[in-house]
């Protein structure tokens, strides 16, 4: 009931807002791009799509030294303007994701999480799925409601992926089916990375392990953000200076080591445009999935969905997690 509700109220804003030109600066996450069924993939083809369509509109794609820039002087582009991510560093941005980009010149950034370059997603198996309180096994769709209920009201997720609580048993079986096929999904090689460097891709920090930053130690934090940025420049021979935070947590305890770091920008994902660049350690992303439809796509690019989104935020404030950050 409450996503057909979502669904009414971003189509009541696109109706209303979709000619009213931007105010703001749009910055899309994507992670796995390609035919794996998976909770974190968007077919190839889409990605074609919504590429194309963004050319066509002559929304100018912003690169990272212009972004920089931006950043610097505490100002938004001066007209409507994209910039694209990938975080993970999945083996598929390369194989379909970067001949589009190529075709079209368009500029991207990759965050890397280095402890699984050249292996494969297994953070999905070490900082989740063995933190439930069942085992998930092979087949999660064989899961009984106890399990499921259990897996709900534990403090895990209330704590760290609060949404799951507000799924029913075939929402939450079909993401923990999907979201397991994400820890086999092959990732980068650094043969990949330096060929992608060398053809103009900025690549980023997403940590070393991909694990829930607020949870560790202030060493432990600061191991995380360093290591991972001093292995990626070391191999690639440039300077990283864009940081992801992993699930999109976002935390002034983890964000106030990220400036002696060397960090220039904090990413997180929170269904938001950037409407300013007063704190460049907490810039909004827009994440694009899987089943968003053409026309919701189109609608991230105007006025209505600000409108929209500074709504569904202040009724967040009001009833708290129960309306999710992808609604």
């Amino acid at each position: 009931m409450k996503s057909v509700i979502l669904y009414i109220i971003k189509l009541f804003f696109y109706c209303i807002g979709y000619y009213f030109p931007i105010k703001g600066f749009v910055i899309l996450c994507y992670h796995s791009i390609g035919d794996n069924f998976s909770i974190i993939n968007l077919p190839t083809t889409a990605f074609q799509t919504q590429m194309q369509w963004l050319y066509n509109r002559q929304i100018r794609f912003l690169s990272p030294k212009e972004f920089r820039t931006c950043i610097q002087e505490s100002r938004l582009p001066g007209e409507p303007s994209v910039m694209i991510t990938f975080d993970d560093g999945y083996k598929d941005n390369l194989e379909n994701a970067f001949p589009i980009l190529q075709r079209l010149d368009l500029p991207a950034v990759i965050f890397l999480t280095t402890d699984y370059i050249g292996g494969r997603a297994q953070w999905i198996s070490k900082k989740i799925f063995n933190r439930l309180p069942c085992d998930i096994g092979e087949h999660p769709e064989r899961l009984g409601r106890g399990e499921l209920n259990a897996i709900r009201s534990s403090d895990f997720v209330k704590k760290n992926v609060f949404y799951l609580t507000c799924m029913s048993d075939p929402e939450l079986i079909k993401y923990l089916v999907e979201f397991k096929n994400v820890s086999t999904q092959p990732m980068l090689t650094w043969e990949d990375i330096l060929y992608m460097k060398d053809k103009g891709v900025c690549f980023g920090s997403h940590t070393c392990s991909h694990p829930f930053l607020p949870e560790l130690s202030e060493t432990e934090i600061v191991s995380e953000i360093t290591i991972s940025k001093a292995l990626i420049e070391n191999r690639i021979g440039r300077k990283v200076e864009f940081f992801c935070y992993p699930y999109s947590i976002l935390s002034d305890r983890v964000k106030q080591f990220l400036p002696d770091a060397g960090y220039k920008a904090g990413f997180v994902v929170d269904q938001t445009v950037c409407t300013n660049l007063d704190d460049p350690f907490a810039v909004h992303r827009v994440s694009v999935s899987r089943d968003m439809p053409d026309w919701e796509f189109r609608f991230i690019f105007s006025q209505g969905y600000v409108w929209y989104s500074n709504l569904r935020d202040l009724v967040k404030k009001r009833l708290g997690n129960f309306v999710s950050l992808n609604g």
